[in-house]
């Protein structure tokens, strides 16, 4: 399979089952409304036995074209093709997010901390993809409201990286941005009122550390509100509790040897299962002309 047949196309997995089905609305709507193309993937396992049931293969097909219809009808004018493959889903998508503009999964969301996502591979696409991903959550069946929720990372480059994605984001949708920077909290049961205090004032100072570095971004971008949030928790928590009066949540993958890399990619697919919303994960990369100090 090559990966060009996707260039500069919003890649969705449509497996048909109905946390897929939510994704592809939501592929649909974006592409309609950013004027890009828009590709239902369908990926079959290389071991069905379609010779055996020959009609199986053709109705799969003939369903993904009939979902393309209906979404044509719903959106006048958007460029949608389809696309039926065999293979490892997994592996699939992640070598269509080659040079997809957006590839697009289903999630069932989570019960506890845990969910089934897409095929049950979306964990994989979102380590290895080689361009952004969008987890959407079963239950996003409208166009969430509220501001973009963006995870700043302890790396100066990851953090601008993703804060100048979710201000372009947020440009795109009309909406605002709320970064938020968690440092480890405390053990409760043994915090004293002087921790406390001292945990305050390091998110302080955090903080203003955090507004000096973004302030060639709000520079850039000085018609979108910016907000920024330094809490003691931990990051999976944060940025979950966050989701549930965002429109998206965006975080910075940037996988990496040793346990940092192994952390934030463990973040990245555990927020993706719990969000309330849609959750982008892109690839850690400063967008030219854009540097830190």
């Amino acid at each position: 399979m090559s990966s060009e047949q996707f260039r500069d196309r919003i890649v969705v997995g449509a497996s048909g089952a109905p946390e897929a089905d939510v994704a592809v609305e939501w592929a649909a709507r974006r592409a309609h409304s950013r004027g890009t193309g828009l590709t239902l993937l369908r990926v079959e396992s290389p071991f069905a036995l379609h010779h055996l049931e020959p009609r199986r293969g053709h109705d799969g097909a003939d369903s993904l074209l009939a979902q393309a219809e209906a979404l044509v009808g719903r959106y006048p004018g958007l460029d949608v093709d389809t696309c039926v493959m065999r293979g490892h889903p997994a592996q699939t998508m992640i070598r269509a997010s080659k040079d997809a503009l957006l590839t697009v999964l289903g999630t069932r969301g989570a019960q506890g901390m845990k969910g089934r996502l897409y095929g049950g591979n979306a964990p994989e696409v979102i380590t290895f993809a080689r361009g952004p991903i969008v987890v959407v959550p079963q239950w996003v069946t409208e166009q969430p409201t509220g501001p973009v929720i963006v995870g700043l990372d302890d790396s100066p480059e990851v953090a601008l990286a993703s804060l100048e994605e979710a201000l372009m984001e947020a440009s795109a949708t009309d909406s605002s941005v709320v970064a938020v920077h968690v440092l480890r909290a405390p053990t409760a049961a043994s915090t004293s009122e002087a921790q406390r205090l001292a945990a305050a004032d390091l998110e302080r100072v955090r903080a203003a550390e955090l507004e000096t570095m973004m302030a060639p971004a709000r520079e850039r971008h000085p018609d979108i509100p910016l907000e920024v949030k330094v809490v003691h928790s931990m990051p999976v928590r944060a940025l979950t509790e966050a989701s549930a009066s965002a429109s998206m949540v965006l975080l910075a993958h940037r996988a990496g040897p040793g346990l940092s890399g192994w952390m934030r990619t463990s973040t990245s697919r555990r927020v993706a299962v719990a969000a309330a919303c849609p959750v982008m994960v892109t690839r850690a990369a400063l967008p030219p002309g854009v540097t830190h100090h």
